[in-house]
């Protein structure tokens, strides 16, 4: 499904767009996560681009690092 994204049920900070990967942690298949508000930011790893959260102060489960916007980071 076009747009929709997928998370993982025992580590919800992993978002993906991807209905095929698994959780970088655990290994479990993901589950549709429920469409995010209007407008809403989206922040993603430097280093693990597959790592999506809406949460702005959550840390990437792979490697600890601060997470940046999204949008913003190429």
């Amino acid at each position: 499904e076009t747009g929709a994204l997928y998370t993982c049920p025992m580590h919800p900070e992993f978002v993906t767009n991807d209905p095929n990967q698994r959780c970088p942690v655990c290994e479990m298949k993901l589950d549709k996560k429920k469409d995010l508000a209007e407008g809403a930011k989206l922040y993603t790893c430097p280093m693990h681009a597959e790592f999506v959260t809406d949460a702005a102060n959550a840390k990437c489960s792979i490697c600890e690092m601060k997470l940046v916007e999204k949008n913003k980071h190429r």
